[in-house]
């Protein structure tokens, strides 16, 4: 009754910190193992945004997420992260998978050209490096798009 304005909102905000500190660490908890999992995961993440997203996750031996990252916002039709970033960060969470997504805005959940090239820069940057490039989803709409369910990772890896 006797706050007001700043100080009630000093300790709203003190109050929100605590309850977010007595949180579970839930980064432990998310396991993703099956392609349904992780759709389920970046669809709520990916889907309706007006512009490209471009994610990674990063991922220990036992398909648990050490790190969920954007590493690169763009336009409507592209948003492509340096390769070396993709590498960094891996490294940087000591992750032994990568997974990385992105969106397409237009609801179009395949993928092009552009992307197939990627993933295969990708894999081959990686690989020297023993992180696995598990797989890509492109989310579009409703709809997700693996390239591992889709026969591309396979092709991808016998390019080596």
């Amino acid at each position: 009754k006797g706050l007001k304005g700043a100080k009630a909102a000093q300790l709203a905000a003190a109050m929100e910190v605590a309850r977010r500190v007595s949180l579970p660490d839930g980064r432990k908890r998310v396991l993703l193992k099956r392609t349904r999992d992780v759709a389920d995961y970046l669809r709520s993440r990916l889907q309706g945004l007006s512009e490209e997203h471009f994610r990674a996750l990063l991922l220990n031996r036992r398909g648990a997420l050490l790190e969920d990252t954007l590493l690169a916002v763009g336009s409507v039709d592209r948003a492509r992260p340096p390769i070396r970033l993709v590498v960094a960060r891996a490294l940087q969470a000591n992750a032994s998978a990568v997974i990385v997504a992105h969106n397409h805005p237009s609801g179009a959940a395949e993928a092009s050209e552009s992307d197939r090239l990627f993933t295969q820069d990708l894999f081959h940057a990686l690989k020297p490096i023993g992180v696995k490039l598990l797989d890509h989803f492109v989310v579009g709409g409703d709809a997700v798009f693996s390239f591992a369910d889709n026969g591309l990772m396979d092709e991808i890896t016998l390019t080596t």
